[in-house]
């Protein structure tokens, strides 16, 4: 089965003092970063619809999977690679 796993969340947004407020809601195993100059936005570099989105990248930082209902993330680490 496949069983490592890093989550990244990265705030887009320009309120920084809320992004700030809301990390200690945050598991502290998790690794969490702001867009400072808003390049995501900015440059549409991810196509963000809705917030949260979900991105399931591979370790050379891949896409594998994008917008997914989390019972195919799920489904995704319950087979053999």
């Amino acid at each position: 089965t496949r069983t490592m796993l890093t989550v990244l969340t990265v705030y887009p947004g320009e309120n920084i003092d809320k992004w700030l407020d809301y990390l200690p809601q945050l598991p502290s195993e998790w690794m969490n970063a702001y867009d400072q100059g808003m390049i995501i936005a900015k440059k549409n570099l991810y196509d963000i619809k809705a917030y949260p989105s979900v991105y399931l990248l591979d370790k050379n930082k891949k896409v594998i999977l994008k917008d997914s209902p989390i019972e195919v993330v799920e489904g995704f680490f319950s087979v053999s690679p």
